[in-house]
């Protein structure tokens, strides 16, 4: 789970996007539900566990449909 978000954070990284939580959101508003998690996980990505999974996945979805 790390390296996947390791990834999503360096594909934020690598186009200048460093309100991770606003873009996410503003292309899929059911992460909404995730935010406090989110937040804090973004902050802290070594934290990051298996109950993230759905929302990481959201994320690679979204970056997967941009790419």
């Amino acid at each position: 789970m790390n390296e996947r978000l390791r990834k999503i954070i360096g594909w934020c990284e690598q186009r200048h996007i460093s309100q991770q939580y606003a873009f996410f959101r503003g292309c899929d508003p059911g992460l909404e539900g995730d935010m406090a998690r989110i937040y804090k996980v973004m902050r802290r990505p070594h934290e990051v566990t298996d109950i993230d999974q759905a929302w990481v996945a959201r994320m690679e979805a979204i970056i997967d449909k941009l790419t």
